[in-house]
């Protein structure tokens, strides 16, 4: 009966590190803040961290789901190959002043519809520039390198304002004497 009990204790633990693993597919590379990615899981999320912030986003949209049915049509292959090179992403748009997060497109599907991402496009990315809800599309990210993704971006940026330290700034709109 001993030998019972440590053997339900020990796939106990074992099941709680998995899952714990799961939840932790991305993770912030230093205290400083560079490579961090932030995982978003909601569209109020969404709403209150990229698209109200005053930082520029670079929101990278893919599937992250163990569930069959959920990944019909999704190319789990690239998906994967992206999410393993996030804080490289990350890494290399935070040098410019751009935050980074990754978004599961079932965590955010509204969004997801009104920005027209579909599964059998994952992954792909936004960056979000101004406060306009919409952004450039960065699509094929699991082909293209690194080097090229954040001269593509930089390119993106280059009619926004610039802070004080040289980054790029979000564009703020005014309509009617206010900011959007």
């Amino acid at each position: 009966m001993y030998g019972g009990c440590q053997i339900i204790v020990v796939c106990a633990l074992c099941l709680l590190a998995i899952a714990s693993a799961a939840d932790e597919t991305v993770h912030d590379l230093s205290s400083s803040g560079a490579g961090f990615v932030k995982r978003i899981a909601s569209v109020e999320e969404f709403e209150s961290g990229i698209l109200n912030n005053q930082d520029i986003w670079f929101v990278v949209f893919s599937a992250m789901s163990d569930d069959e049915t959920k990944l019909k049509g999704v190319n789990r292959e690239k998906c994967q190959k992206v999410q393993d090179s996030m804080i490289d992403i990350a890494v290399a748009m935070n040098a410019h002043g751009i935050q980074v997060a990754l978004a599961d497109v079932d965590d955010v599907s509204a969004l997801a519809s009104e920005f027209n991402v579909r599964k059998r496009m994952l992954p792909m990315a936004m960056l979000f520039k101004t406060r306009v809800r919409d952004g450039d599309v960065y699509k094929d990210l699991a082909s293209k390198d690194i080097p090229d993704l954040e001269r593509s971006v930089l390119a993106a940026l280059e009619e926004n304002p610039r802070r004080s330290d040289g980054h790029p700034e979000k564009i703020m709109l005014a309509v009617g004497g206010g900011e959007l």
